[in-house]
């Protein structure tokens, strides 16, 4: 990845802060639950809503929520039984492995550029750290997993 100034936005950055402005609009005429004014529930909606990109910082955004970033920590381990990173990395994780299996051709780069990573070597090793596994090896292992549970549903891609 780029090393980014730390007052420089990042294009999703500035894209969430733009959908937390619309989603308090909506709360306050009543089109939206009363439960998005919790900042961790907002917080919570951002990095499933944006997969967990790596460049979606928290702390950028906690100041748009009226929170510190170390309130905001602390809320949303409350309130999800979790710590904002872990929910981050496992929600981009998952999407990896959503993109991976639902399109065996798709290039690592793609999927790498989708989630945030410049570089990806970068999203490779994150992958690997995590699903203690290479996207490609993942990827046949999932593509074997699901032949042997529906042998008689031949995929184009198999």
């Amino acid at each position: 990845m780029v090393a980014r100034n730390c007052d420089q936005l990042t294009g999703i950055e500035q894209q969430a802060l733009l959908l937390v402005r619309e989603l308090r609009r909506q709360v306050l005429q009543g089109e939206l639950s009363e439960e998005f004014r919790r900042p961790a529930r907002l917080a919570h909606y951002l990095l499933g809503r944006y997969h967990g990109h790596v460049q979606l910082r928290m702390s950028r955004i906690a100041p748009e929520l009226g929170v510190t970033i170390r309130t905001l920590e602390r809320s949303f381990q409350k309130l999800f039984d979790k710590s904002m990173r872990n929910y981050q990395i496992e929600t981009r994780l998952n999407f990896a492995q959503y993109l991976l299996s639902s399109n065996p051709d798709l290039k690592m780069s793609v999927i790498a550029k989708e989630l945030g990573y410049d570089d990806p070597n970068v999203f490779e090793r994150f992958f690997r750290d995590h699903a203690h596994n290479s996207p490609h090896a993942w990827s046949e292992a999932e593509r074997a997993r699901r032949r042997e549970a529906d042998p008689d549903n031949h995929n184009s891609h198999d």
